[in-house]
Formats: C-alpha cells, sequence, structure tokens
C-alpha cells in the first residue's frame, strides 16, 4: 500500500514538472524578444509602432502589478506567505473584469516587444507564445476550482478570462441594473 502511494506521489510530481514547460518555454521566447528589442530597436522603421510598443508595455503596470496589490489586500493571505497563496476567490479590482490579468500581461510585453522590434519574426512568437499562456490560465483555473469550488466557477461565468472591455462591458450593465 505504501509503495503504491509513494508512485502515484511521484506521478503527479513529474506531471507537475511536465505542466511548466509552457511557462519556461515563452519566458525563454519572451527573453529573446527582449534581446531583440535592444539589438533592433534603432533600426525599427515606423516610430509609430514603436510608440505602440511603449503603451502595451507601459500598460502591464497595471495589468502586471496592480493584481499583485489586490490579492494582498483582499486575498486573505497568511503573513509571510506569497500573495498569490490567497484563501479566497478574489472579485475586486481587475479580477472583477478579468480573471487573469497577469496572464493577459504576459501577452501585452510580448506583443510590446514585438512593436519595438518590428521583425516578423518576432510578431509570429507572439503569436506562438499565447497559447502556452492561454494553457497556463487554462491550469491556474483548473487549481482554483480545485481550490475554491463552486465559488470559483460561478466567479469564471461572471468574469471573463482575459477580455476586459466584455468584462467593463459587463460591469458597467451590472451597475446600471443596480440603479
Amino acid at each position: 500500500m505504501n509503495e503504491q502511494l509513494m508512485r502515484e506521489e511521484k506521478s503527479q510530481r513529474s506531471f507537475s514538472r511536465i505542466e511548466w514547460i509552457p511557462s519556461i518555454i515563452y519566458g525563454l521566447l519572451i527573453i529573446y524578444q527582449i534581446v531583440l528589442a535592444i539589438i533592433h530597436y534603432k533600426t525599427a522603421s515606423y516610430d509609430a509602432i514603436q510608440w505602440l510598443g511603449w503603451v502595451l508595455l507601459w500598460s502591464t503596470i497595471i495589468f502586471g502589478q496592480l493584481p499583485v496589490w489586490t490579492f494582498r489586500k483582499y486575498g486573505k493571505v497568511k503573513k509571510g506567505k506569497n500573495y498569490i497563496h490567497t484563501n479566497t476567490v478574489v472579485e475586486k479590482g481587475l479580477y472583477s473584469i478579468m480573471r487573469h490579468p497577469q496572464y493577459f500581461s504576459w501577452i501585452l510585453i510580448s506583443f510590446g516587444l514585438s512593436c519595438l522590434n518590428q521583425l516578423w519574426y518576432s510578431f509570429l512568437i507572439s503569436i506562438l507564445i499565447t497559447p502556452f499562456i492561454y494553457y497556463d490560465m487554462i491550469r491556474e483555473e483548473q487549481s482554483s476550482i480545485k481550490k475554491f469550488g463552486e465559488e470559483y466557477q460561478k466567479y469564471m461565468k461572471e468574469v471573463p478570462r482575459i477580455n476586459f472591455l466584455l468584462g467593463i462591458y459587463r460591469k458597467i450593465q451590472n451597475y446600471s441594473r443596480s440603479s
């Protein structure tokens, strides 16, 4: 019996390592895009596209860092724990309009870097990175369903995954109904 439990535990550990492969792939690809942006920044042809890249990169402060503060404030994180160790479903701030603002920020970073270097294969990398990030969002949702159950499933029905425009529309719609 103990041997079977040990095998199951080992299987779960190796599976969790395999789950991280997409994250490692898109992390390395984004590092590659950073290098490309540094090397090719001065040779890029269109200033307007570079400005768009800067706007996308600066917007990641909102989508990438604001959730850290929101989780710490509303997530009932135990003292000494990382902000991701929430003990409740957070539906405040950005999490009231989209479920995965931090993953969305990785997509913005990738496309922002592509706009800075303006290389066709960098845009292709951004397109290829997006499904890997999407996979991580789904993996995170499965984990949250296990942790929070029906409460998270209800939240999933009310708040879009990363479509913040739809999230804003729904929030306005709900606000106008309650007024």
